[in-house]
């Protein structure tokens, strides 16, 4: 992430598709329209942002790994990939995969 254009959901992304991890969760508009059509966030919740993903990590797990603080957002139960992560474990990447054909499913019907 430290790569201009590179945040964290194109990291998740690439160690999601290329590491094969289904824990990873992308955060991205499709998700995010899922997420609010069927009322699945609440109001404090917010986007990963990437000068903290660079700083902590997102739980007590990869904190011990990384050798890093829990990310506050993480603390605070506010960030929408780790509140996600939190409730999917491993059918966090399916379902962002899900959200993702739902979205572009919307947008190939209007044609």
């Amino acid at each position: 992430m430290k790569c201009y254009g590179v945040g964290p959901k194109v990291a998740d992304s690439t160690l999601l598709f290329t590491k094969g991890d289904p824990s990873l969760l992308p955060v991205d508009t499709h998700l995010i329209k899922i997420l609010r059509r069927f009322n699945l966030i609440g109001g404090k919740s917010k986007l990963p942002v990437k000068e903290l993903c660079l700083r902590y990590a997102c739980n007590d797990q990869e904190a011990e790994l990384l050798h890093l603080p829990v990310c506050p957002l993480s603390l605070e139960l506010s960030c929408i990939r780790e509140e996600l992560r939190k409730k999917l474990g491993d059918l966090s990447g399916w379902f962002q995969t899900l959200a993702y054909l739902e979205g572009s499913r919307v947008k190939l019907e209007r044609f």
